[in-house]
């Protein structure tokens, strides 16, 4: 339990952070292919960030 909390609070806050940092991202629309791209990157980045915790 204590690795989940962990994990989802490493995830959030880097998938926050990386959405804050690219320019335009927090104002896109959900069907602009901006949002698309920047959501995708933020969670993979935060993936990455996270991926220790969880092994």
């Amino acid at each position: 339990m204590a690795a989940d909390t962990a994990s989802i609070a490493i995830t959030e806050t880097v998938d926050n952070l990386m959405m804050l940092v690219i320019p335009g991202a927090m104002a896109a629309g959900v069907a602009s292919l901006l949002f698309c791209i920047s959501i995708v990157l933020a969670l993979l980045i935060a993936g990455a960030a996270a991926f220790p915790v969880n092994r």
